[in-house]
């Protein structure tokens, strides 16, 4: 009774304490870095998708699984039967063959269309050609008069984040309006209205990129070529991910190895409560003897018998028996070998070498007397 009491004193206390702190101590809040999840790590557009989902703008991505190398998620078809009359195109992720005969009708339907070319295509390059465009990057050979042009050409920052790498040269007029965007000299973005629609190139688009859509001009531009054609019917995405399997699933979703450190020494520690002995579960238990040596022995004599080895088994005792006496320097007596030789012949030539082997302070455990 008077240990009950001492335990609700104590759990009075307890309860007393936490409920003064909890109102009268002020909680201070504190910042705490989480690394970006694996998603966002992998999906460089995540940042414009949330962006749509929060202006209540639907999208959806063409193709849902992994890639496999080299494989592209979609083609021009699928652009043409989607319902959306926006489109975001990853050109290393698109199958441009015979794609113009399909795209650019379906621009001049009304279709807004955003290419972003990070990689060289000659499908591709064919369609920009026929639309009067000309893409090329940094190790495309200019010619001398475009060298001209752009070094009349004020070089300066147009306060968008382009990748320099690729820029693009308008060869003809073919569209109905041309609209381009110079950074530092070089077009680095290109929006060609043709019939209802329009199609804008850009090289890699580092401003649609999360960590460069807080900037004002980056996300302007972003809601001006995406965000508002995207209201009337949602925005098709056609990008490479590369979003694969994660063999601990969700455990590294955050990319966190801190958890899985923990997991895997719980584990290493349950294991050895389950199986060592005297550790854990088994500490208590009592620890079993072994069958007698005597019943061991009889064993052996009837594996040798069954085999035709017991002869040759003999032999070995003989040759342990001599090389004890060579160590202990002594001579070895002869022991006579059965002419007739069985299980119990055998236990009769094994017991007689054990007994000249054994010390004569020896217990007599290894001088059993079986047959």
């Amino acid at each position: 009774m008077r240990g009950r009491t001492a335990i609700i004193i104590v759990l009075l206390i307890i309860v007393i304490v936490g409920a003064f702190c909890y109102t009268r101590l002020e909680i201070v809040p504190t910042t705490r870095w989480v690394d970006p999840s694996r998603r966002a790590r992998d999906d460089v557009f995540l940042g414009l998708k949330r962006t749509l989902g929060a202006l209540g703008i639907p999208w959806r991505e063409a193709v849902k699984s992994p890639r496999r190398f080299g494989e592209k998620s979609a083609d021009a078809g699928t652009l043409a039967a989607s319902a959306e009359q926006s489109v975001f195109i990853q050109a290393s992720a698109f199958n441009w063959e015979q794609a113009g005969d399909l795209i650019i009708p379906w621009v001049e339907r009304g279709g807004a269309l955003f290419i972003a070319v990070d990689t060289a295509d000659w499908d591709l390059e064919q369609m920009l050609k026929s639309l009067g465009v000309e893409w090329y990057d940094r190790y495309s050979p200019s010619p001398p008069e475009e060298a001209e042009n752009e070094a009349a050409v004020e070089k300066k920052d147009s306060g968008v984040t382009f990748d320099n790498r690729f820029g693009f040269r308008i060869t003809e007029q073919k569209a109905d309006r041309i609209s381009v965007l110079r950074h530092f000299g070089a077009i680095r973005l290109v929006i060609l209205y043709k019939g209802r629609g329009s199609i804008a190139l850009s090289g890699s688009p580092y401003f649609l990129y999360p960590y460069n859509l807080k900037e004002e001009k980056n996300a302007a531009l972003a809601a001006d070529l995406l965000i508002a054609p995207a209201r009337k019917s949602g925005l098709l995405f056609f990008v490479d991910i590369g979003e694969e399997q994660h063999f601990f699933g969700s455990l590294a979703e955050r990319g966190d190895i801190r958890p899985l450190g923990v997991s895997l020494l719980l584990l290493i520690i349950l294991g050895f409560w389950m199986t060592l002995p005297r550790f854990g579960r088994y500490k208590a238990l009592p620890q079993l003897p072994g069958r007698p040596l005597a019943e061991r022995f009889r064993a052996e004599g009837r594996f040798f018998e069954k085999y035709g080895a017991l002869e040759n088994y003999a032999l070995i005792y003989r040759q342990e028996y001599e090389q004890l006496c060579k160590r202990r320097g002594v001579e070895s007596e002869a022991i006579p070998f059965p002419q007739k030789f069985d299980r119990k012949a055998f236990a009769r030539y094994r017991n007689s070498i054990l007994a000249k082997m054994t010390p004569p302070q020896s217990s007599g455990i290894l001088n059993p007397q079986t047959e």
